[in-house]
């Protein structure tokens, strides 16, 4: 299936089959909930640990900088 796809003043084709358009939103997902699972591990650090401790802080800078 030819596809235009807008991108600013280009114009993009593509040719999509179904299954592989739902592959590629599948690992999407996948990645997304990496990402949350991330977003949560750092929280879980700025509210648990003692951020006035210098390692830790040193941690957390480490693991955002990794996002």
């Amino acid at each position: 299936m030819d596809r235009e796809v807008g991108r600013g003043d280009k114009v993009v084709y593509s040719r999509t089959e179904p299954g592989q358009a739902e592959e590629a939103l599948h690992q999407c997902q996948l990645i997304q909930k990496l990402v949350d699972i991330s977003i949560s591990s750092l929280q879980a650090l700025r509210t648990k640990c003692a951020a006035t401790n210098d390692l830790t802080q040193q941690e957390i800078r480490t693991l955002e900088v990794q996002r």
